[in-house]
């Protein structure tokens, strides 16, 4: 299968992904802790467009659009 799924973030997506994750290793560091890397979840909805969220402990904070696509 020669398939290929390609996830791309818009700039505003990126720009807030980059803050949290910046923010986030640096919280891990300063408490002397291993930066544990973020857990990203991709959401694909046609009706509703695809989105993606970032791990922020147990919750999930909306980070903006995502475009995915299958070629």
């Amino acid at each position: 299968m020669d398939k290929k799924l390609t996830i791309l973030l818009n700039e505003e997506t990126t720009e807030n992904y980059l803050r949290f994750s910046v923010k986030n290793t640096e919280s891990e560091i300063n408490e002397d802790c291993m930066p544990s890397g973020p857990r990203l979840l991709i959401e694909i909805s046609p009706l509703f467009g695809d989105i993606i969220s970032i791990a922020a402990g147990e919750e999930w904070k909306h980070l903006g659009q995502a475009s995915v696509e299958l070629a």
